[in-house]
């Protein structure tokens, strides 16, 4: 591990994107009867991301903070900023997680394809978290980076960390989903 001009001895952890937050990303709500997603190219089945359970982010970083990177000598900080990548070891793509919606909870989940400009219209027409049309907006830009390959890096690391292998994104929306029914990402927007 390398040191800063300080002496100081750093790492830096980068978290895969958080499971528990696939409301936010589907903009799902208990009570929704359908998800819409853009029409975008490459399109939304293409687009793999590191879905990972901030739970074990958390069990993961504890261990690493009580028994050092010395402890794990197969983890390898990449570049000269001694980046540590903490992820599952699967994607899946926002498909895959309305289907762990439709199976967690017993009703078919159906997608809607909208071109991009029609999906920030819809979304944001009656959104129950009364999100503006500005924030669909950014969030486009958001799944178009998805779509591209922005997520989908894995890293065996948070597995080392765990001495098991991590939830995948699928299996952790269907454990939130059967251990609390009325599941709700709280999000804040302004």
């Amino acid at each position: 591990m390398t040191s800063i001009r300080s002496g100081l001895k750093f790492l830096s952890l980068r978290a895969g994107i958080y499971t528990d937050a696939f409301p936010l990303y589907l903009n799902w709500y208990p009570l929704s009867t359908k998800v819409l997603l853009p029409n975008t190219q490459p399109p939304v089945s293409e687009g793999r991301i590191a879905f990972t359970s901030r739970d074990e982010l958390g069990e993961g970083m504890a261990a690493l903070m009580a028994n050092g990177l010395d402890a794990f000598p197969t983890i390898k900080p990449k570049t000269d900023k001694n980046i540590i990548l903490l992820t599952s070891q699967a994607t899946n793509t926002l498909e895959d997680l309305v289907h762990a919606i439709s199976q967690a909870k017993d009703a078919e989940t159906p997608i809607e394809y909208l071109e991009p400009g029609d999906w920030i219209a819809a979304s944001a027409k009656d959104d129950v978290g009364n999100k503006p049309r500005a924030w669909f907006e950014a969030r486009l830009i958001v799944l178009e980076g998805f779509n591209q390959g922005e997520a989908e890096i894995v890293d065996d690391a948070l597995a080392t960390l765990l001495g098991r292998t991590p939830e995948t994104g699928f299996d952790g929306v269907q454990r939130s989903l059967r251990e609390d029914g009325g599941f709700t990402w709280h999000q804040n927007h302004m």
